[in-house]
């Protein structure tokens, strides 16, 4: 199950944008910005006995929907697509704006107006074979 899910894989970036970009359509969000930071060798005492490392990225997203449900989608969605193994360390909710006449006429309209920014705060972990790593300090280049 690991396997499949991609635990055993470099953390390939231009796969992940490539991910967040369909994930971001398929919530229903208005807008996710993201960001992915360095990936960092985490240490593993039962990684290091396979001959393995783990990969730790932490990942920023900022996101505007037009209600709450819509994040917690966006948020099913990253844990069921993404490679590897995802844990939400923190996040936030701030309400933009009220209901309003305005509001409802724009929501009849079709328009999806945002209501709701969220702020999320993940880390992202894969596994790779030591050989695979290029320098073994802090950072690591898959």
């Amino acid at each position: 199950v690991l396997e499949k899910d991609g635990f055993f894989r470099p953390q390939n970036r231009r796969q992940v944008q490539d991910l967040f970009k369909l994930i971001q359509k398929k919530s229903g969000v208005n807008s996710a910005v993201v960001s992915v930071d360095p990936a960092k060798i985490e240490k593993n005492k039962d990684a290091e006995k396979a001959a393995h490392k783990v990969l730790r990225s932490g990942l920023k997203v900022r996101i505007e929907a037009f209600d709450d449900v819509d994040v917690f989608h966006y948020l099913y969605l990253l844990e069921n697509y993404f490679p590897g193994q995802i844990s939400l360390e923190n996040m936030t909710f701030e309400r933009e704006g009220e209901i309003t006449g305005t509001v409802l006429r724009s929501v009849a309209a079709g328009q999806n107006v945002p209501l709701v920014k969220a702020d999320l705060q993940l880390v992202w972990r894969t596994m790779i074979p030591e050989a695979q790593v290029i320098s073994d300090d802090e950072e690591a280049r898959p």
